[in-house]
C-alpha cells in the first residue's frame, strides 16, 4: 500500500496491518489479497505494534507526531502527552516501551512515563575483561555469543553491546588504539578503526577454533592467540600482518584453556596461560620460553585467570580463588578466605574496584581479597523490540540480546543465544520465538538447540570481508533484506523490509 514500500507490519486480532511513509495505515484482507485504508491518511507511520486485539501506530514526523491507538474501523485516538522525540519499541500487556533520554514504560491511557532498567538474570557469563586506556577504563561481561554488558569508569549504568563478526561465538577481544582483534570459533578477525568490515587474520594458525586472544601493551605490541589443543601462537609483526608462529616452549602440554596479559602498569609485559591440569605459566614479551608461576601443583585445578599490574588470580571449578603477587618475599599462591558462591568459575577480572568473578550463580565482586563476595546485578536500558505470548513478555535489544519475563520485574536471558545484533522485531507463536533485524529473519523453534536462519542475509556477507574484496560493494551494498518488523497471522510470517512487505510459511 502507498507509493513507497511499507516497512512496518503488525498483527492484531489475527489481522495484518501495514504502516506506510505516505498513506497512513492499511488493513490486509487475506481472502481477497487486497489492502484497504485504515486511518491516519497522509501520515508517516514509523512503526506499528499489536498487543492482543489492540493496535498502535507511532507517527514520528510533522505536527501530528505521537503514539496512536486504533479504536474501530480505522478511527484512531492519540495517546496524550506523547514525548515529541522518542523511540517506540512496542506494547506488551497495555504498557508501551519507549526511549527518550533512557528506557521508559509508558501508560498508554495517560502517556505518563516511568524510567526503568531491566534486571537480567540467568546470564551465562563466559568472559570478563578489564580495559584501561590512561585514566579511562571499563569492565566487560560477555556471554559465549559475544553479547556484552559494559560498566564504564565510575558509572553505575550497564551498557549493552556486541563487538565482533556476526554469527560467530566471540571468545576474546583486543581493543587497541587504531584497530580491534577478536577471537572466535571461526578464527581471528580484525578491523581497523572506523572501518565497517571484519577481515580474517589466521595465517599460520593450525586451527580456527580459538580460545582467547590478548595483546601485550609493552614491548612490540604483538597479539597472542590460544588455539584449542594447539597451544599459543604469537603474531610476527603486530596487527597480524605477518601471520602467526607457535610459541609453546616450556609448556608441559598444548592443552591451554585460558590466556591473559599483564596490566598497563607492568613494564615487563607478561602473557599468562592456564594449562589444563598443569597450573599457570608466564612469558616475558621479549622472551620465547614459558615459565611456571609458583608451584604448578598449587594451581593444577585452575580453569581461569585474571591479571593485574604486579599480580595474578587463578580460579578453580569449586569457586576457590588463588592470589599470586610478584612482590611477595615468599612467592607463592595464597587462597582467598572464601570461595565464590555457587562455584563453577568461568572467568575472573582484576580491576581497581575489586576482583570480579563469574560462575554458575552469576557475577560477584570482592573488595577485601576474598573475605566476602557481593552479587553484582546486571541491568540493561535497551529495548528495541517487544512481544507478548500469553503471560510471558519478551524484549529484544539492538545488540542481539533477548530476555523473557513472567511478571516484568526480573528478566531471564534467552538461550541459546542469537549470534547476530540489530534486533528490530520479535514475535512468538506456538512456543517458537522469531527475531528480525539487520541480518535477516531467524527462528528458535520450541526445544531447539540453536536458531535457524529463515531469510537471505541483510548486509551482504554480514559485514565480513573476503581477501581482496572492495569495501564499497562488500559491506554497504543493497539493504532490501534488512528486516524492520515482523507479524505472524496463522501459519504465515509477514515482515516489513527495505523492499516492502515479504511473507513466508512458518517452518
Amino acid at each position: 500500500p502507498g507509493q513507497a514500500p511499507a516497512r512496518t507490519v503488525a498483527a492484531a486480532a489475527d489481522v495484518l496491518y501495514a504502516g506506510t511513509s505516505d498513506a497512513g495505515v492499511h488493513q490486509f484482507d487475506a481472502r481477497t489479497e487486497t489492502w484497504k485504508p485504515y486511518g491516519l491518511a497522509g501520515l508517516r507511520v514509523w512503526k506499528l505494534a499489536g498487543d492482543g486485539d489492540a493496535l498502535y501506530a507511532h507517527v514520528n514526523s510533522g505536527p501530528a507526531r505521537g503514539l496512536y491507538r486504533a479504536q474501530s474501523k480505522g478511527d484512531w485516538v492519540k495517546v496524550p502527552s506523547t514525548p515529541r522525540d522518542m523511540w517506540f519499541s512496542g506494547v506488551s500487556h497495555g504498557v508501551a516501551y519507549v526511549h527518550t533520554d533512557g528506557l521508559n514504560l509508558m501508560d498508554v491511557s495517560t502517556g505518563a512515563l516511568t524510567p526503568i532498567s531491566l534486571l537480567v538474570r540467568d546470564v551465562d557469563i563466559r568472559r570478563l575483561a578489564y580495559q584501561r586506556r590512561g585514566t579511562r577504563f571499563h569492565l566487560s561481561v560477555a556471554t559465549e555469543a559475544g553479547q556484552e554488558f559494559a560498566l564504564h569508569e565510575h558509572r553505575d549504568t550497564w551498557f549493552t553491546g556486541r563487538h565482533g563478526p556476526p554469527g560467530m561465538q566471540l571468545r576474546g577481544a583486543i581493543h587497541a588504539k587504531e584497530y580491534d582483534v577478536v577471537a572466535t570459533d571461526q578464527g581471528l578477525y580484525s578491523k581497523a578503526e572506523d572501518y565497517p568490515g571484519w577481515s580474517a587474520s589466521n595465517s599460520g594458525l593450525p586451527s580456527l577454533d580459538l580460545i582467547a586472544a590478548v595483546r601485550i601493551r609493552g614491548g612490540y605490541g604483538r597479539e597472542y592467540g590460544a588455539v584449542r589443543g594447539a597451544g599459543v601462537y604469537r603474531s610476527l609483526h603486530g596487527e597480524n600482518r605477518g601471520g602467526f608462529t607457535p610459541l609453546n616452549e616450556g609448556l608441559p602440554s598444548l592443552d591451554v584453556i585460558a590466556l591473559a596479559a599483564s596490566g598497563e602498569g607492568d613494564e615487563r609485559g607478561l602473557a599468562y596461560v592456564v594449562v589444563s591440569g598443569h597450573g599457570v605459566y608466564a612469558l616475558v614479551e621479549d622472551e620465547s620460553v614459558w615459565r611456571a608461576v609458583g608451584s604448578p601443583e598449587a594451581v593444577a585445578r585452575a580453569v581461569c585467570i585474571a591479571v593485574g599490574d604486579e599480580e595474578a588470580y587463578a580460579g578453580t571449578p569449586n569457586g576457590d580463588v588463588l592470589h599470586w603477587r610478584w612482590s611477595d618475599p615468599p612467592q607463592q599462591w595464597r587462597a582467598a578466605p572464601m570461595p565464590v558462591p555457587g562455584g563453577d568459575l568461568r572467568a575472573l577480572a582484576a580491576t581497581p574496584d575489586g576482583l570480579y568473578a563469574a560462575g554458575r550463580a552469576g557475577l560477584f565482586v570482592t573488595r577485601n581479597e576474598g573475605v566476602s563476595w557481593e552479587p553484582v546485578a546486571l541491568r540493561t536500558h535497551s529495548a528495541t523490540a517487544v512481544a507478548a505470548h500469553g503471560s510471558t513478555q519478551y524484549v529484544g535489544t539492538s545488540e542481539g540480546m533477548i530476555f523473557r519475563s513472567e511478571e516484568g520485574e526480573s528478566w531471564s536471558y534467552l538461550r541459546p543465544e542469537l549470534r547476530f545484533d540489530n534486533i528490530l522485531g520479535i514475535a512468538v507463536a506456538d512456543g517458537a520465538v522469531y527475531a528480525v533485524g539487520g541480518h535477516g529473519a531467524f527462528a528458535l523453534p520450541a526445544g531447539a538447540d540453536d536458531w535457524i536462519r529463515l531469510s537471505p542475509g541483510g548486509t551482504p556477507k554480514d559485514g565480513i570481508l573476503l581477501p581482496g574484496e572492495d569495501i564499497g560493494s562488500g559491506v554497504y551494498g543493497r539493504e532490501k533484506w534488512v528486516f524492520h518488523t515482523i507479524a505472524i497471522v496463522g501459519d504465515v510470517i509477514y515482515c516489513g523490509t527495505g523492499a516492502g512487505i515479504v511473507r513466508a510459511r512458518r517452518p
